[in-house]
């Protein structure tokens, strides 16, 4: 009986760890306006005026994990927006550079779209990063957008910024600076 109480003892401390290890990227969420995923060791601080909007996994239909959808409201009808998703390498074979071109590519595709800038290389908090962006016109808005990808964990993650001006996205894209990727 002894013996059972104490395997008991240590299997109850040993659970809170393996759960920990056993995260995965799906696993993030919003505390004090900040996204956490301890899977990705990442914590950024939403940009300010930014709110989770949505559960993600309602939005996952595709092959990419959707971890966040966040907007900032304006003064116009138009919201900016900010989502968050990761793509498992596994899926492919190429690294982040080409995963941004093909990604410009599907994007370049679709009507009312202009790309503006095609997988510039950037260092962001200590990771490189690809990015392209581009325009996509909709009724009565043009909207700039933005996506940035770098690998970490075996996942391509990556960032898409949507706002009503080229100059209000690259501030969107500064706040990566504000980044923290934690002993990956």
């Amino acid at each position: 009986m002894k013996r059972s109480l104490i395997s008991a003892a240590v299997l109850t401390l040993l659970l809170p760890m393996f759960a920990v290890g056993a995260s995965g990227p799906r696993d993030g969420k919003v505390s004090n306006e900040t996204y956490v995923n301890a899977f990705f060791g990442l914590s950024y601080p939403l940009p300010d005026g930014f709110y989770q909007v949505d559960h993600p996994e309602k939005a996952n239909a595709g092959p990419a994990d959707l971890l966040l959808i966040a907007d900032r409201r304006t003064d116009t009808p138009t919201r900016e927006r900010l989502l968050i998703a990761a793509d498992a390498t596994t899926a492919y074979k190429l690294g982040a550079e080409s995963y941004v071109k093909k990604f410009a590519h599907a994007i370049a595709s679709q009507p009312g779209v202009t790309m503006l800038e095609d997988n510039a290389g950037m260092d962001l908090r200590g990771r490189h990063f690809y990015r392209t962006d581009w325009t996509q016109n909709y009724p009565g808005v043009i909207l700039y957008k933005s996506f940035l990808c770098t690998s970490v964990r075996g996942y391509f993650l990556s960032w898409t910024f949507a706002a009503t001006s080229q100059s209000r996205v690259q501030v969107l894209v500064e706040t990566l600076q504000q980044a923290k990727f934690l002993g990956r």
